[in-house]
């Protein structure tokens, strides 16, 4: 799945979830805009995201990191 969040028509954060098995997803990139940054967007897009992936039944996530991705 990929989730898009906007702010009007601007793309401000995206994120890339994997559905692994019935209870298990797993966060293969989040990424903000650089003008975005520091605001809150991607707290605000992770917190959608695990009330969305409650309602999927989903009971966990494994989140992937690297700094070095870019929007």
């Amino acid at each position: 799945y990929h989730l898009v969040l906007y702010k009007g028509f601007q793309i401000v954060s995206v994120a890339h979830l994997e559905f692994i098995n019935d209870h298990l997803a797993a966060l293969r990139s989040l990424a903000t805009d650089e003008a975005h940054k520091k605001m809150g967007n991607a707290t605000f897009l992770m917190q959608t995201i695990e009330k969305w992936l409650i309602h999927q039944n989903k009971t966990a996530l494994i989140m992937h990191s690297n700094l070095n991705a870019e929007m």
